[in-house]
């Protein structure tokens, strides 16, 4: 259990949270098209190919994207967050559904967004002269009883494998999550646990199936540009520099929710992506919970390449945007101008 010395600690801890910014919510900051002098919105119907989606969702179910025979690692709610943690990063996967033997039932999924947020509640605590220092010094469900408390409870969220496509995007939008498990209603077991990546790669293949007319309007909203249709972020994108520290990175995937900081270099532009995942790694190797190494020092000391940066103009097609989801299966592009200075981000929860 989260013990009585916490408590003093948890009003600075939720002070510090963005109120806007839910469990789940990727973006580097909440939807905002501004507009932009120079580029105008066309005046084209999408209409037709905006249903063509709707279409694909309402007649799909979830249970068309499970995969057969899925193995699918289930946590025990008193295993400790350390070891929880390090399950996942060993069997390189976000999230894991949450067992509770006393229960005898599912109570919800630990996935890597709780690592950044247990970690900066841990480096609060320890400013504050808890005896509390590191995550071996609280189980899952202590952290879940914390949660519950301070944060909006996403936990408890699932889609039964027999909804639609429309269904399941929607409990994803309305609880701003990107991870939900899917749950079989006969043996009531957790089958698989669904992302946006999983659903977009589907429905965007069958979209590429689409025939005569159909294809003719798919076509049309596709041909326009992501700024056009109102879609992604075009202002006060967040951004860090080599020389920014681990903990400052921590604190903005904490406040902003994120799971990845784009890295620019001192002309603004774009040359490395560092993401959440990463904040786990190098705890786990070095213990260090203050995190004052900078971002540069940490990646550099581990990674062999820098990883593939998901870029395009803003004048690119939304056709364009969805290959480079395809091919690359990042959650966010990055439009960039001719000095790499980044202009707009989509994601795949815009």
């Amino acid at each position: 259990m989260i013990g009585d010395d916490f408590r003093d600690i948890e009003a600075e801890y939720i002070r510090r949270r963005d109120p806007s910014d839910d469990e789940g919510h990727g973006d580097l900051i909440s939807s905002d098209v501004a507009e932009t002098p120079g580029i105008e919105r066309r005046p084209m119907n999408t209409f037709r190919g905006r249903e063509e989606v709707i279409k694909v969702l309402r007649e799909c179910t979830t249970e068309q994207l499970t995969y057969l025979n899925t193995l699918v690692i289930v946590l025990d709610s008193r295993l400790t967050l350390d070891l929880a943690f390090k399950t996942l990063l060993e069997n390189r996967i976000r999230c894991a559904p949450v067992f509770d033997y006393k229960c005898n039932k599912y109570v919800g999924v630990l996935s890597i967004s709780d690592l950044v947020d247990s970690l900066t509640f841990l480096r609060t605590a320890l400013a504050a002269g808890s005896n509390v220092r590191g995550l071996h010094c609280l189980t899952i469900m202590s952290w879940r009883e914390f949660t519950q408390r301070n944060i909006e409870d996403s936990w408890t969220a699932y889609i039964n494998a027999d909804a639609s496509l429309q269904e399941t995007c929607h409990t994803l939008q309305d609880k701003r999550l990107h991870i939900l498990p899917v749950l079989d209603r006969n043996s009531n077991q957790v089958v698989d646990i669904l992302t946006h990546a999983r659903i977009f790669r589907f429905v965007y293949t069958r979209l590429q199936a689409l025939q005569g007319r159909h294809r003719e309007w798919l076509e049309q909203l596709l041909d326009m540009t992501a700024f056009e249709l109102g879609i992604g972020t075009y202002s006060n994108i967040l951004t860090f520099n080599y020389s920014s520290t681990v903990a400052s990175a921590a604190n903005a995937f904490f406040e902003k929710k994120i799971s990845y900081l784009p890295i620019v270099d001192e002309n603004g532009g774009l040359v490395d992506l560092y993401n959440r995942s990463e904040i786990l790694q190098y705890y786990f190797e070095s213990l260090d919970l203050a995190m004052n190494i900078t971002i540069y020092d940490a990646i550099h000391a581990r990674r062999k390449t820098r990883p593939h940066l998901p870029v395009c103009k803003k004048t690119s097609s939304l056709k364009e945007v969805f290959d480079i989801f395809r091919e690359t299966r990042l959650h966010r592009v990055f439009f960039v101008d001719e000095m790499k200075r980044i202009v707009g981000v989509i994601s795949l929860r815009d």
